[in-house]
């Protein structure tokens, strides 16, 4: 757990990239997002589900600069990134969206909806059991929106294969089938009147052939793919 005193030197710098493209200044103060500007980087302060500060990234304040993001003081598969902002709405809206990246969780929150990011393309087993513990399996919906790739595809089957072996038909799991690339650029029109909430057994059926190619292959997942 960390001193969130040291957030006091991000505070009072707004990232320019994020205003850029399309973040609110209310919706990144919600997440303490601020700006190192010694080291012109953006920072995302990551909080447990009691509010305790447990790590830092660091993102490039551009497209190009690698690495992209830094992680400091924090093992990002023991904690849900934005899940402890989520538990605020979730009583109103009854559904929290899981992501891969943090700006997924931030751009969700722009459209007012409860999200949390696992922080790459495989969730944990302990966020998994965060999550349910946290807000209850049978309590609220359980949205798949990882991101349109392959890497995505990967990442909700075991989402989906771990949801039934722990928890069954209990925890109200849907998967989402949407148009923009990740729900980081995902704009309000695409998610509430283009984004369709299936099973995960209408999607394991609807994703057959790449499922199967995947258990084929012993490629990494590199490469693009868009759903239907």
């Amino acid at each position: 757990v960390l001193n969130p005193a040291i957030l006091a030197a991000y505070d009072n710098f707004c990232p320019k990239y994020l205003i850029k493209r399309g973040f609110s200044k209310e919706v990144l103060k919600t997440y303490e997002i601020g700006y190192d500007k010694m080291h012109g980087r953006i920072v995302l302060p990551a909080r447990d589900v009691l509010g305790r500060l447990v790590g830092l990234t660091f993102r490039a304040d551009d497209d190009v600069t690698e690495p992209k993001y830094q992680h400091e003081h924090w093992d990002k598969a023991k904690h849900l990134y934005g899940l402890w902002q989520a538990l605020e709405l979730l009583p109103k809206t009854k559904r929290l969206y899981l992501v891969e990246g943090q700006l997924d969780t931030v751009r969700l929150r722009e459209h007012k909806q409860a999200a949390g990011a696992i922080m790459g393309s495989s969730i944990s087993e302990e966020q998994l059991e965060l999550i349910v513990t946290k807000a209850g399996a049978g309590d609220y919906e359980y949205i798949s929106m990882f991101d349109n790739d392959l890497a995505g595809i990967k990442a909700t089957r075991r989402l989906i294969s771990m949801a039934r072996k722990s928890y069954g038909l209990d925890m109200n799991l849907k998967i989402t089938v949407y148009k923009a690339k990740d729900p980081g650029v995902i704009t309000a029109v695409q998610l509430f009147t283009q984004t369709i909430y299936i099973s995960p057994e209408q999607w394991k059926r609807d994703n057959k052939k790449v499922l199967d190619d995947l258990d084929k292959s012993r490629q990494p997942l590199t490469q693009p793919y868009k759903r239907r």
